[in-house]
């Protein structure tokens, strides 16, 4: 029962995450928000995370299921950084 607790409050967060370029872009000044928003998500999945590993052991790891949900837009503004950074064009 524990395991699926955990498994559902991380599918949880990590739809939230996933999200939140629709439900607080439209809210926010600034594109940006909603980035800041899904990283900030992203704290209370990974504590989820590892509770459910240092619980269960093995399997714990399915709360991994929501990783692609949670990293996406954290991860599309860093690639979007490097390529800045690199001398390619920005927004």
């Amino acid at each position: 029962m524990f395991r699926k607790l955990l498994l559902l409050m991380s599918l949880v967060i990590a739809i939230l995450a996933a999200s939140t370029r629709w439900t607080v872009l439209p809210l926010a000044p600034a594109t940006f928000t909603f980035v800041l928003m899904s990283a900030v998500l992203a704290i209370p999945w990974t504590v989820l995370l590892v509770i459910s590993v240092l619980r269960c052991g093995k399997g714990g790891l399915w709360v991994l299921v929501g990783a692609p949900l949670v990293v996406f837009w954290p991860a599309w503004l860093g690639l979007l950084w490097l390529s800045c950074q690199l001398g390619a064009e920005c927004m």
